[in-house]
């Protein structure tokens, strides 16, 4: 269990920096740090948590990619609900938040998916550096 937390913490971590790097480069309006602490607060706020209830749930079903596969939806169900949360704050709601800041919906959905496949590759990356932790 101690392996499988600090896993998913590298893998927001991880996905932060990747996600920041991009952002800069494509958006240019903020720098990598302003970035960074957004992402890492939201991983640390919602990533990792989700990440680790699809885990749990993961660890439920047999098959590899029906686990794969439930697990990617768990952590869009979590960028749903941000998203549905960050409509409340827009005064026209998820439609208002779509027309102006398309961008904050898109960089929600992207960390999930990030996060995700972080910590795929992460689990059989260091399948066996993390197993004394366990």
């Amino acid at each position: 269990m101690k392996g499988m937390i600090v896993r998913k913490f590298m893998s927001a971590v991880f996905t932060a920096v990747i996600l920041s790097y991009l952002f800069v480069l494509i958006d240019g309006h903020s720098s990598f740090i302003v970035y960074f602490t957004i992402f890492c607060a939201g991983y640390l706020i919602v990533g990792v948590p989700c990440s680790i209830v699809a885990e749990l749930v993961n660890a439920k079903i047999k098959g590899n990619i029906l686990g794969l596969v439930i697990g990617g939806i768990i952590h869009l169900i979590f960028a749903g609900i941000v998203i549905f949360w960050l409509s409340f704050d827009d005064p026209g709601g998820f439609a208002s938040l779509m027309k102006h800041a398309e961008g904050i919906v898109y960089a929600v959905i992207m960390a999930a998916i990030g996060l995700w496949l972080t910590d795929i590759l992460f689990k059989h990356l260091l399948r066996d550096e993390l197993s004394h932790l366990a």
